[in-house]
């Protein structure tokens, strides 16, 4: 941690002091991730009794304005809320998953796990993987691998393993499917790709311990075990190092606009799109389940977070954060909060969370 943020964690940690606790006396629950994304909402303890008071003083203010209050509003059920269908009626028929792209709960999940990555291991020996899916016989065949594209991912993170420990490497693996845009747009066919980040090196100035052949032969003869006839290898795959930031590279794979997806389902090719975008392995999952923060706890001390910050503008300019703002009939309501701390306050902010735990604990 550089001087400069070092003094502002401090700052930050006696403005908060040892009290850490809804600011606004509502319900609240968040999420901190181990990169410094974090996100927390406010839970109403019914969610057709949302009132004007409930709303959070601090949140909808610029600096120098009061908050106005306000009628409650009606016990209305809210927008978002599923209507309760008539009796005897059929409910509409669930879209399946898949066709609204990556979620945001995802793409974080991935930014944070390739963070924990390159934290631990350096970029100088993470490989990134891409694996594609060379042109098949036909649309039966294209149509039997989108059907069983969850198998493939599946195979593939088992043999990926199996390849790691054999060359004494961890068996993390984290990766998401990419709609490749000009092949669809050119030619119509299966549009899948795959890109992965794993451990490639024993040793920062090491050669890459898996050669580039054993990718081809493990994803080749996973596709040909799910077409039923031989494919073209050439190709297939691409292995290369991390030049800048391994999320970075992840990032811009996860940023496919939903107008993509979109086109793909007017097409009438919704069965191409898969139900799953990212995964990772068992052991990624853990790990990064043993470094996220969840909670109530954790979403007081981040509202306190946020509160020291909107109440101090400029005094943490590295702190990113953005209000989520439901509009009721025209009113707005603070529903949470998303934002960044810098990862260098992490370890503090955490050290916070898990003494303000364990002092409830006890």
């Amino acid at each position: 941690m550089n001087k400069k943020n070092a003094t502002q964690a401090l700052q930050l940690r006696e403005a908060l002091g040892s009290q850490v606790r809804s600011s606004t006396g509502k319900k609240v629950s968040g999420t901190l991730w181990p990169n410094g994304e974090f996100s927390f909402a406010y839970v109403p303890e019914s969610v057709t009794q949302v009132t004007r008071g409930e709303e959070c003083s601090w949140a909808t203010k610029s600096p120098g304005e009061s908050p106005e209050g306000g009628p409650p509003l009606d016990l209305t059920m809210l927008h978002n809320l599923p209507e309760q269908n008539p009796t005897g009626t059929t409910p509409p028929k669930r879209a399946r998953y898949g066709l609204k792209g990556m979620t945001a709960e995802a793409r974080r999940k991935v930014r944070a796990s390739v963070y924990l990555l390159q934290d631990r291991y350096s970029k100088d020996r993470l490989s990134f993987v891409t694996l594609t899916v060379p042109p098949l016989h036909d649309v039966q065949s294209e149509r039997r691998l989108a059907s069983r594209w969850h198998d493939a991912v599946r195979y593939l993170l088992r043999r990926l393993k199996r390849l790691l420990l054999d060359h004494g490497l961890p068996p993390i693996v984290v990766g998401v499917c990419e709609i490749q845009v000009k092949r669809y747009e050119v030619t119509g066919r299966f549009p899948l790709h795959i890109h992965l980040v794993i451990v490639g090196r024993r040793r920062s100035r090491g050669g890459w311990a898996i050669h580039y052949s054993q990718f081809r032969q493990a994803w080749s003869e996973i596709l040909e075990g799910i077409v039923g006839h031989p494919i073209e290898t050439r190709y297939l795959e691409n292995v290369k190092g991390v030049k800048k930031d391994a999320a970075s590279y992840l990032g811009k794979y996860m940023s496919k606009s939903q107008n993509e997806i979109e086109k793909v389902i007017e097409d009438g090719n919704e069965w191409m799109l898969p139900k799953q975008w990212w995964f990772s392995s068992s052991e990624m999952k853990s790990w990064l389940k043993s470094r996220v923060r969840k909670g109530a706890k954790c979403g007081q001390l981040l509202e306190s977070i946020v509160h020291e910050v909107w109440d101090n503008p400029g005094a943490y300019p590295d702190l990113w954060l953005r209000k989520i703002v439901v509009d009721l009939d025209g009113f707005e309501y603070v529903a949470g909060w998303i934002g960044k701390i810098p990862v260098s306050w992490c370890v503090d902010v955490v050290s916070m969370l898990d003494c303000v735990m364990k002092v409830t604990c006890t």
